[in-house]
């Protein structure tokens, strides 16, 4: 199984006979900004240190699009591409906000309870299709009860960051 948002290139693969099959789709911002409790917004992160990804890459452009409400502001900005080491770096203390995908908002405040909380999530990019799960039609015959499993638990997962 395989969760991405590279839907691209799962149709280009079936359009050139690869045996796939598209499992769930979910349309939304999948990253959120998220500070320590003394950022209080974006205004607040000049001078500090904020986590992005690489300069192409959807959560820079989210952290961008956040930085734009607030001109005067301007974060030292360490470039991490992967969410899973941008959450790291928050609990470290390497960097002061970061960029994470929603699914790792459950594991920050697990790890750090109140130590952080949400800054954003700019609405102008909350059109935008960003996460397919795909698997082969062999590997879903042979393992349906587990991808089954794997996507109810997307859906609950899903559901609970928005609690």
């Amino acid at each position: 199984v395989c969760s991405s948002d590279l839907a691209r290139a799962f149709w280009a693969a079936n359009v050139r006979g690869a045996d796939l099959v598209m499992l769930m789709e979910h349309s939304e911002n999948g990253y959120v900004i998220v500070g320590r409790r003394d950022i209080a917004g974006c205004h607040d992160l000049d001078a500090r240190t904020l986590a992005l990804s690489s300069s192409g890459s959807l959560p820079s452009a989210i952290g961008r699009a956040f930085l734009q409400g607030c001109p005067t502001a301007h974060p030292r900005i360490l470039t991490m591409p992967h969410s899973g080491d941008r959450l790291s770096a928050l609990l470290t203390g390497a960097v002061e906000a970061a960029v994470l995908q929603r699914a790792d908002i459950a594991r920050l405040h697990r790890e750090a309870p109140g130590q952080f909380h949400v800054l954003g999530a700019p609405d102008a990019l909350s059109h935008l299709d960003l996460e397919g799960v795909f698997t082969s039609r062999r590997f879903l015959a042979d393992h349906r009860p587990v991808v089954l499993d794997y996507v109810r638990e997307r859906i609950f997962e899903i559901g609970r960051a928005h609690v």
